[in-house]
Formats: C-alpha cells, sequence, structure tokens
C-alpha cells in the first residue's frame, strides 16, 4: 500500500527533468487500513523499473539504479513512441502468460536467454511529465 501527499496543490510546471527519482515503496501491511484515502495496487510478480524519458528517448532504471535499456530494447523503442517529451514513470516489468497472469520465472529465462522482446511494463505513477513535478500532487 501506499498513500500521496495529502497536499491538493498542483504541479509545478517548467522544471528541469530530474536526473533522478527514487520509486515509491509500498509498505507492508497485515490488512488493510480502516480509515484515510488509501490506493491499493496489484503486486505484479516482476521486477521494479524506473523509466525516465528525455527529448522522446526511454531510458530505463533498476530499482538498484541500472541502466538496463540496452537488455530491453524492445520495451524502450515503444515507450520512445509515446507523445512525451520528458517524464518519469515508475512501474514493474513482466512476462505474462497465455491467460495474462504475470510469471516470475519466465521473466529471469527472458533475461536468461536475452529474449525480452515480449515484456510488460506496467506504469502506475507518473512522478513528473513534460516540466510538471507531480510529486506533490496526489494521486487521483
Amino acid at each position: 500500500m501506499k498513500r500521496r501527499s495529502a497536499r491538493t496543490g498542483g504541479a509545478s510546471g517548467g522544471e528541469p527533468l530530474p536526473e533522478s527519482i527514487a520509486p515509491q515503496l509500498a509498505t507492508l501491511a497485515r490488512r488493510p487500513p480502516t480509515s484515510g484515502d488509501w490506493i491499493y495496487e496489484i503486486k505484479f510478480d516482476g521486477y521494479r523499473l524506473m523509466c525516465r524519458i528525455d527529448q522522446g528517448k526511454a531510458k530505463l532504471i533498476t530499482r538498484g539504479g541500472h541502466d538496463w535499456t540496452a537488455k530491453m530494447r524492445t520495451l524502450a523503442t515503444a515507450i520512445d513512441e509515446m507523445p512525451v517529451n520528458n517524464a518519469w514513470l515508475d512501474g514493474e516489468v513482466v512476462v505474462l502468460t497465455d491467460s495474462g497472469v504475470p510469471d516470475f520465472n519466465a521473466l529471469q529465462n527472458a533475461f536468461d536467454r536475452r529474449s525480452t522482446a515480449e515484456l510488460t511494463f506496467f506504469a502506475f505513477d507518473m512522478p513528473f511529465l513534460n516540466g510538471r513535478d507531480l510529486r506533490e500532487v496526489p494521486l487521483s
């Protein structure tokens, strides 16, 4: 579970693209909170991935800060097609089974075999977009 700042102010504009943004990490809990304004996200069985888009070109960065763009060229090329000048996306990269369920073993095998063309990226946050820092804007 995660919670964004409750401030309702708008996003600022005209800001430079940050060199790095840390992923918003979920907090493990025994049960859902009974009060407050919470949004839940599905836990995908994959690798956490940050995507930095600068002048329309995607750079794929692992949770540990490693540039894996070359390892996921097909995914990076697909993101390059988005009508975005600069942004940060926070999400999870997975390999889906025929029934649409993430398969972690298949993901590991894709990297072991250097066959990553069938990766799917689920972006669940966009902390920065086209000169606007969105980190203080409510997630909803």
